[in-house]
C-alpha cells in the first residue's frame, strides 16, 4: 500500500464515518480532537452531502477491546467509511507487536465479512515525546501500514505529517506557483512540546490538527485554509489598528488580523491578491493599482521579499508559527522590507509588529 494512497469518496447525498479507537479518538482533554477537525474538513469539502461522523473512542482501550466493540461502531451502523485507531495503549500495556497484528487481522477480517462495502482507514499511532517510548511504538505503526496493504485499506500518514512545517505536500488549490528561495524551511511548524499535552503522549490541539491532516489526506480531501493572506500582509496585519483604504477594507483586514492572532488557525499564504485585496478599492483586473503602494508587480516583489526573509514559500501554515516567525525578524530587516510603503511613514508599524500587542 503506497503511503500516498487515498480513498475516493463518491458523490452521495449522505456519508457516514464511524471511528473506533482509544482516548486519541475520544479527544482526551482538548476542546477539539482530530475527529472534530476531520468532520469540519469533510463538511467544507462536501457541502452538498449530509456528513455524519460517529465517535466510538474509549479511553484506555486496546485493539482487543476494539474487537469487542466493533458491533456498535461498524456492524450496527454500516458506515461508508470506518476509521480504526489503536496502538499506544497496546504498546504501553505489554501487548506485543505480533499480538497487536493478530488482533488487527481479526478485526479487519471480521469487518470485511460483516460490512464488505465499508472502506477502511487505519490510523497509526502518532509520535510520542519520549524517544524510547516512541521507538517502542514504531512496530505498531508498521503493523497498521502492513495491514492496510493486505486488506485494501488506507493507512493515514500520521507520523510523516506530525513534524510538517505546512501542508504543502498535501493536495491544495492555488493559482500561485511556489517561488524557490535560498532558505530551507525548518522541520517543525511549532516547538515540538506544543504538539502534546503535559503527559507527552496525548496530542494537543496542534497535534490533533496533524492527525486530521493525515486522515483527510487519506480520504482524498485537501486541507482547507481558514483564510488566504498575501505574503507581505503578514507584516501589515500585525501593524493594523483600524486604518485602511476604505470601511469595507478595514473590516476585512480586521477579520484577517484577528484570525492571524488566533492560535491553531490554518492560513494559506500566497503571492497575489488575497481576501483583504478583494475588499480594497484599489484592486483592478491586473491586481493592485494603488498610486502610492502599487502597481501589482511592485507588490508581488514585496510578497516574494517577505517570503525570502521568512525562509518560506507559498503554502498552508499554522497561524502561531507565522506569528512567531515574523516577530523574530530584526528591526533592520523590517525597515528594509517596509520602508517604501506609504503606511510606514504614517503609523508606528515596526513597533506594533515587534511589540506582540
Amino acid at each position: 500500500m503506497s503511503a500516498s494512497a487515498t480513498l475516493v469518496l463518491q458523490d452521495h447525498s449522505r456519508l457516514i464515518f464511524s471511528a473506533l479507537g482509544d482516548s486519541l479518538t475520544y479527544g482526551y482533554l482538548v476542546q477539539e480532537g482530530y475527529l472534530d477537525m476531520v468532520e469540519a474538513g469533510l463538511r467544507r469539502s462536501l457541502p452538498n452531502t449530509d456528513v455524519r461522523v460517529l465517535n466510538h473512542g474509549v479511553c484506555g482501550d486496546t485493539i482487543f477491546d476494539g474487537i469487542g466493540r466493533a458491533g456498535e461502531a461498524f456492524f450496527s451502523t454500516c458506515p461508508d467509511v470506518g476509521l480504526i485507531q489503536f496502538g499506544l495503549n497496546d504498546c504501553f500495556s505489554g501487548i506485543s507487536p505480533s499480538e497487536f497484528s493478530q488482533g488487527l487481522e481479526e478485526l479487519l477480517g471480521t469487518c470485511r465479512t460483516r460490512v464488505p462495502a465499508m472502506k477502511v482507514v487505519l490510523i497509526p499511532p502518532p509520535p510520542v515525546r519520549d524517544p524510547g517510548f516512541d521507538r517502542a511504538a514504531q512496530p505498531f505503526r508498521d503493523a497498521k501500514v502492513a495491514a492496510a496493504g493486505r486488506h485494501g485499506a488506507v493507512a493515514a500518514r500520521v507520523a510523516e505529517l506530525w513534524g510538517a512545517l505546512h501542508a504543502a505536500d498535501l493536495p491544495r488549490a492555488t493559482n500561485h506557483e511556489p517561488r524557490a528561495t535560498s532558505h530551507e524551511p525548518p522541520a517543525t511548524a511549532s516547538p515540538p512540546e506544543t504538539l502534546w499535552l503535559s503527559d507527552g503522549v496525548h496530542p494537543s490541539m496542534a497535534g490533533y490538527r496533524r492527525m486530521a491532516w493525515a486522515v483527510l489526506e487519506a480520504l482524498g480531501v485537501p486541507p482547507a485554509a481558514d483564510v488566504k493572506v498575501r505574503a507581505h500582509h503578514l507584516l501589515c496585519l500585525l501593524a493594523f489598528a483600524g486604518e485602511g483604504y476604505s470601511d469595507t477594507f478595514e473590516q476585512e483586514f480586521g477579520r484577517l488580523a484577528r484570525t492571524y492572532r488566533t492560535s491553531g488557525k490554518l492560513m494559506e499564504i500566497v503571492c497575489g491578491s488575497d481576501e483583504a485585496c478583494a475588499a480594497c478599492p484599489h484592486l483592478g483586473a491586473e491586481g493592485c493599482r494603488s498610486a502610492e503602494d502599487g502597481p501589482e508587480p511592485r507588490v508581488l516583489e514585496l510578497d516574494n521579499a517577505v517570503l525570502d526573509a521568512l525562509g518560506l514559500r507559498p503554502g498552508l501554515f499554522e497561524s502561531s508559527f507565522l506569528l512567531a516567525r515574523v516577530r523574530a525578524l530584526s528591526p533592520a530587516l523590517l525597515h528594509s522590507l517596509c520602508s517604501k510603503c506609504s503606511w510606514y511613514g504614517k503609523l508606528p508599524c515596526q513597533e506594533r509588529i515587534l511589540s506582540g500587542a
